[in-house]
């Protein structure tokens, strides 16, 4: 896979964000690796899809402190820790109403990864095509340098 697409289920902007940035990816002509769109969805199979990717995209929702928000959710951060592991760049991607709240977001990833607060986040903008699809530009950019 060119891209494994992490998000919290719980959320249905990142839900929708995801088929979003998944179908651009594809039309791109990239690989892409979603969770709800295999055959096999346990936890291995998620570790494989992340072991296997050339690139994670973290779909970054909050609030801070909710038990919905991303870095919250236990799978999420078991495929962000699995992506450390196997050296995967990890893109953190936010909405465009959520840009401003990056910082309070950093409130909630937990100390292995911290590392993630000094990556260069990406924001999608799903409602303006021109910017969404820069925004998807910048992701396979980042994936192209190896963030980390």
């Amino acid at each position: 896979w060119d891209f494994m697409i992490s998000y919290t289920q719980r959320n249905s902007t990142s839900e929708a964000m995801a088929y979003k940035i998944r179908s651009e990816l594809i039309e791109r002509g990239h690989t892409v690796w979603l969770d709800v769109e295999m055959a096999q969805r346990d936890e291995a199979a998620m570790q494989e899809g992340v072991k296997n990717a050339g690139c994670v995209i973290a779909i970054v929702s909050g609030p801070a402190g909710d038990d919905a928000a991303y870095f919250r959710r236990p799978f999420c951060l078991s495929e962000l820790r699995w992506a450390k592991e196997a050296d995967i760049p990890t893109v953190p991607v936010v909405g465009a109403e959520d840009k401003g709240q990056i910082t309070e977001l950093f409130s909630d990833i937990p100390h292995d990864l911290s590392y993630l607060k000094g990556v260069n986040w990406e924001h999608i903008d799903r409602k303006d095509v021109d910017y969404f699809k820069l925004g998807v530009t910048k992701i396979i950019r980042a994936r192209a340098q190896g963030s980390r």
